[in-house]
């Protein structure tokens, strides 16, 4: 008798992809402010897939954000996001970057409530 093995499946719900979605913004988006168009690309993909609920297809797409395939696919380039679309789309992660931003004196003026 052949015993299969099992491979423990790590669930990946929306939280684990919000989360990682703030670690990417923390990471990569807190001195620049703008993503490229693969970014883009990817982000905009990211929200489709968690909006109908794919949430391991998501978590695909932000690791294609750091590891883009070779070479690169053609994609569209209209319509692009920004980083301020994709902060606003998790505003949990952008209120713990901007958190963390003011912790270590970075951010916009306007991010600021010491009147500086």
């Amino acid at each position: 008798m052949q015993r299969r093995k099992q491979k423990a499946a790590v669930e990946v719900t929306r939280g684990t992809v919000e989360q990682a979605v703030a670690d990417w913004l923390e990471d990569n988006a807190g001195d620049r402010g703008s993503l490229s168009p693969w970014e883009s690309h990817c982000f905009a993909m990211l929200l489709t897939f968690l909006r109908y609920g794919y949430c391991e297809r998501a978590m695909d797409q932000l690791a294609f954000t750091l590891e883009p395939p070779t070479p690169l696919p053609i994609f569209p380039l209209r319509n692009l996001m920004t980083l301020e679309q994709v902060r606003s789309a998790f505003p949990q992660a952008s209120s713990a970057d901007r958190y963390r931003r003011h912790e270590h004196g970075q951010g916009r003026s306007e991010d600021r409530h010491d009147g500086a």
